[in-house]
């Protein structure tokens, strides 16, 4: 057994013994591998540790990245931390994986890592080229046609928390010239007229993710989130105000900057944060190995895919206890932190009757069905008058009696109708909006505090013209279902919950087990597989053993 500590070698008690536990990413939320903390002398080891607890030292130790290996191989990379420190000895506790990449993330905002950036087209705050900021806008409106991997550029409504009445229209589009079909940001504005627009760049899930673990230092071998139809996931930027003026032949334009890094529009969220809210939405793991410094983000699904069962037998040793608990019964996959509490409501009656149009509203809390799969029901409004409201679209999607609650803590945008133009026509199109988003000190930007998600469509065609289309659901606003995906907890349900929920609540069984491996199988263990246990298929939690290795492992898994 050889320990090394920023590449230095740690002297080790002759009969030291060092107990480590790895955790699967699949099913804890606590994961990656520690050791329990274990004694080395101080003497030998003080300088080349760099005086742990010394009081004379200087600042925090510089570098306490860890190399464990046993027999030859690498068993374990990561950093050390320390426990009890005397005289004697020097307690030290080794951690790896994901706790590692938590301290290296802990504290950050979105905002603090590189996600890029790209030119900008105003870099004075005199005389503005408006051929330029033409330029960006068909840039900007470029990738919603050509995926650029990275964002788009969808209209949107948000209400401002300073105006509560006040609504601005972020990213609106429309035609500018007579017979000219192709689409611009609106930049029209009337000589000596202050006009300000509003930009959000709308930041693809999946891209945002890689990046965050590449600025960590990590390399991605499988993004599946990239792969799958959820690639249409977007959230919210903050939005960029570009204000323009005419007065006298001199335009003006606002901010004023070289480039525009993407790192200043990210919402203002922690990086950890973001992490556990995308894991949880769309029910992903992440597999880091520190050792290989690789990431694999994978549905937790793909666990039970045909082609995941390792070939390898593992082998039960005889003589031990084992035990086993039951599994939790039912679950729950809900949201939370609404707009409204009529977003997820859930008191329903018996029996929803089906209409066509939505009649005059007759009595209080009366609920009705459009065709197109959108309930609504009747509430009295602020003028003591009664209104129908859209009620539930987020609702529970509930099995069982509920044991285990999987909460969804992302906002998703109400559809409200939005105004497209073209020349003296407009259409009434339905488009996300947002509450109560605020300016910020520099006035170029409006600050999002929260998770906003979205799914962006790609163009659909209305009335013969193209917009870039996002929604919260599968329909566009006339009903028509031609859009093949939600962000309703029944569709997520049934395209990333359902393998795992139903595993885990009808027929996953715990266990502990004492299994005999060889050095080189315990390395090779992989927690996105399966496994054989006495010919039955298991999925494992948790893997226990001592260094020196003497070949025996405890276990805590899962039947399949």
């Amino acid at each position: 057994m050889k320990l090394t500590v920023g590449g230095k070698p740690v002297a080790l008690p002759l009969e030291g013994k060092i107990s480590i536990e790895r955790s699967s990413p699949f099913l804890n939320e606590d994961t990656g591998s520690f050791s329990y903390p274990f004694p080395v002398p101080t003497l030998p080891n003080q300088q080349s540790l760099g005086w742990p607890g010394n009081l004379h030292r200087t600042g925090d130790i510089a570098d306490q990245s860890f190399i464990l290996e046993e027999g030859g191989l690498k068993i374990l990379h990561g950093e050390v931390i320390y426990d009890d420190i005397s005289a004697q000895e020097i307690g030290i506790i080794l951690q790896s994986g994901h706790t590692e990449f938590t301290r290296k993330m802990e504290g950050l905002l979105l905002g603090d890592l590189d996600y890029g950036n790209e030119w900008w087209p105003v870099t004075n705050g005199l005389v503005i080229d408006m051929t330029r900021i033409r330029a960006k806008l068909a840039e900007w409106d470029a990738a919603n046609t050509t995926d650029n991997g990275k964002y788009v550029l969808s209209p949107f409504r948000i209400k401002m928390s300073y105006a509560p009445t006040a609504e601005l229209d972020v990213n609106k589009q429309f035609w500018p010239n007579v017979g000219n079909a192709t689409t611009y940001f609106q930049y029209s504005y009337s000589h000596g007229a202050y006009h300000g627009l509003a930009y959000c760049l709308q930041f693809r899930m999946h891209f945002v993710l890689q990046k965050i673990f590449e600025s960590a230092g990590y390399t991605v071998l499988i993004n599946e989130l990239a792969l799958s139809e959820f690639n249409k996931a977007i959230f919210y930027s903050n939005v960029i105000t570009l204000q323009i003026q005419t007065a006298s032949g001199i335009e003006m334009a606002s901010p004023v900057m070289d480039i525009l890094r993407y790192a200043m529009l990210m919402p203002r969220i922690e990086v950890l944060s973001f992490l556990q809210l995308v894991k949880d939405f769309f029910c992903l793991a992440y597999e880091i190995n520190e050792l290989k410094k690789e990431v694999r983000i994978k549905f937790r699904k793909d666990i039970f895919l045909s082609g995941n069962l390792d070939a390898m037998q593992i082998r039960e040793l005889a003589g031990w206890t084992h035990s086993e608990k039951r599994a939790t019964r039912g679950f729950s996959l809900r949201y939370t932190a609404q707009d409204s509490e009529l977003d997820t409501y859930t008191d329903w009656p018996d029996f929803v009757s089906v209409v066509s149009t939505l009649p005059a509203p007759r009595k209080e809390n009366e609920i009705l069905k459009l065709l197109y799969d959108r309930y609504f029901i009747t509430v009295i409004s602020a003028g003591n008058t009664l209104e129908w409201k859209e009620v539930g679209r987020l609702r529970d999607y509930t099995v069982g009696d509920g044991e285990n609650v999987v909460e969804l803590s992302v906002r998703v945008p109400v559809q409200v109708k939005f105004q497209a133009f073209y020349l003296s026509t407009t259409w009434n199109l339905e488009c996300p909006s947002i509450p109560a988003i605020v300016r910020g000190s520099n006035d170029s930007f409006t600050l999002v505090p929260f998770l906003a998600i979205t799914l962006y469509h790609g163009r659909k065609t209305f009335d013969g013209l193209s917009f870039p289309y996002a929604t919260f659901d599968r329909y566009s606003q006339d009903g028509t279902k031609d859009l093949g995906i939600s962000l309703k907890p029944a569709y997520l349900y049934e395209n990333l919950y359902s393998q795992f929920l139903n595993w885990q609540t009808y027929r996953a069984r715990y266990f502990t087990k004492f299994i005999e491996l060889s050095l080189v199988q315990l390395s090779a263990l992989q927690w996105g597989k399966r496994y054989m246990i006495s010919g039955v298929q298991v999925i494992l939690s948790k893997v226990n053993y001592d260094l020196p290795y003497d070949g025996k492992v405890k276990v805590e898994g899962y039947t399949v």
